[in-house]
């Protein structure tokens, strides 16, 4: 079984606009998983927005990613003078990690018997939302996609309760766009 849970009978590799497909999974290839790792860490505004703009390609695959990167794009905003501290040094490390380890997401199946579930968690650091789907035969579901955000300086201190309704606005929002983004997916559970 590939990693994410995507399984088929035949194998199949295929490199098609740079999106890997291997046993019916959307997968990050090799070369750019070993691109992004040797990346150095920047040195100005420009090649951190270059980092960034590398990786918001493969987000999708990262779990938390917009929490994990939060500390890079502080150092892009026009207001803030560029110094990369600790905290950028370890989301930098920390989101090459996680390249090497991205979900497999699996393909889009449609049917009346195929599940969709959608996912939300509102975390310490901010929203998190995934869906997965379930197609007969199968024993667990696979990976279609994961969205996150960090909070916002105020939204820091919300209360549980006020994090869940910030975070839900934006499943509304996600749930307008995704037949646009994985056609296919219409019923959610």
């Amino acid at each position: 079984m590939a990693q994410g849970g995507c399984t088929t009978t035949e194998v199949q590799d295929i490199q098609f606009l740079g999106i890997k497909w291997q046993d019916g999974c959307r997968q990050i290839p090799m070369d750019v998983m070993n691109k992004i790792t040797a990346m150095s860490p920047p040195t100005n505004k420009i090649e951190t927005q270059a980092f960034l703009g590398t990786l918001c390609f493969w987000r999708m695959h990262i779990p938390g990613y917009s929490q994990i990167v939060k500390p890079l794009y502080e150092v892009t905003r026009k207001k803030n003078a560029f110094t990369w501290g600790p905290e950028q040094r370890q989301a930098f490390e920390q989101i090459k990690e996680e390249i090497v380890h991205a979900v497999a997401l699996g393909s889009v199946e449609t049917g009346q018997d195929t599940k969709n579930l959608f996912c939300t968690v509102a975390g310490d650091n901010g929203p998190t939302w995934s869906l997965w789907q379930k197609a007969p035969g199968e024993t667990r579901g696979r990976p279609l996609g994961f969205w996150s955000r960090a909070y916002k300086d105020s939204e820091a201190s919300y209360t549980p309760t006020e994090k869940e309704r910030a975070g839900c606005s934006r499943v509304k929002f996600l749930l307008l766009i995704m037949p646009l983004m994985l056609p296919g997916v219409n019923g959610l559970h």
